[in-house]
């Protein structure tokens, strides 16, 4: 989700670096930080909005809908994120499943091109294809294994090869 946000020196995600970011901002809010809600926002935002809007796609408005669910996805991550600052698991794991279940919750059934995908591969996919995310980094933030993420886009291009080759 964070790809772009802040890139690495090679050109690729520094998840490394967005962590402590989140980490940071996460300390700053649970001290009361009025500036640190701005600090948050500029780290997930680019995020959670290119995964809102990956998820559920534009409409006849174009991405109004996508914004408005990244915006209360973005809310609720600020909301929870103050009393997970002390949390040993990943805070990009964290964002990514506050999103996920905000999307899932209003959309249902989204309307792209990786609908036809069970939910993990089509995440795997949106990370990795729509975020450019590293192998690895996608496992940190998924909570699964790399090799696993590899299986899913393996499994996932099979499936939508056909698919692009129809249309």
């Amino acid at each position: 989700m964070f790809a772009r946000a802040v890139p690495a020196d090679n050109g690729g995600v520094n998840l490394d670096r967005i962590e402590n970011e989140l980490r940071s901002a996460a300390s700053s809010l649970a001290d009361g930080d009025p500036a640190a809600m701005r600090k948050l926002v500029a780290v997930v935002w680019p995020g959670i909005v290119r995964y809102c809007r990956a998820r559920i796609g534009a409409d006849a408005r174009g991405w109004r809908y996508a914004d408005a669910v990244a915006v209360k996805s973005c809310e609720a991550v600020a909301q929870q994120l103050i009393h997970r600052h002390h949390s040993r698991k990943p805070l990009t794991q964290f964002v990514y499943r506050t999103t996920a279940r905000i999307v899932d919750a209003e959309n249902p059934l989204p309307p792209n091109d990786f609908a036809a995908l069970e939910p993990r591969t089509r995440d795997v996919m949106i990370l990795r294809v729509v975020e450019g995310m590293a192998t690895d980094d996608v496992a940190t933030v998924l909570g699964i294994p790399r090799a696993r993420v590899q299986l899913l886009q393996h499994q996932a291009l099979v499936q939508l090869s056909p698919q692009a080759a129809a249309g």
